[in-house]
């Protein structure tokens, strides 16, 4: 539904300031909110970095095909190449959400009396995925 809604869109809009405006914002979104952990795959430093460089450099890559396309008078190809681009971040939105609303569960807030027992789902895994948890020596 997304998908269709979105080709109406940009269908409506022409190769023109507006576009480039949403192309822009969508290539920055990308750059500024991957990558997105999941609860049952966690990225260290290192691979976050290197995710966050490849994602960069492959929106960089397409931005300037699209610019090209729009530059060699291709209208049509280039804003399907913006479709797609504006279609990748529009899908990233869901994921965002949920990591921000994983993020103010309770294992940040303080310890006290009233929240001392909420313990979340992925405390749980985490406390029964571990061996020293288990009574086993490590």
């Amino acid at each position: 539904m997304v998908l269709f809604f979105w080709v109406w869109v940009v269908d409506k809009l022409s190769a023109d300031t507006l576009l480039n405006i949403l192309v822009f914002c969508a290539i920055f979104s990308l750059a500024l909110f991957s990558p997105i952990d999941s609860e049952r795959r966690h990225l260290n430093t290192d691979q976050k970095k290197q995710y966050r460089i490849i994602t960069i450099f492959i929106t960089i890559i397409f931005w300037v095909i699209y610019e090209l396309l729009l530059y060699m008078e291709f209208e049509v190809y280039a804003v399907c190449i913006a479709e797609g681009i504006m279609l990748t971040a529009i899908l990233q939105i869901p994921c965002v959400v949920k990591k921000y609303e994983r993020n103010l569960t309770c294992k940040n807030k303080t310890l006290n009396e009233d929240n001392r027992y909420k313990w979340n789902k992925a405390t749980l895994t985490h406390i029964l995925t571990r061996q020293e948890y288990c009574g086993d020596v490590v």
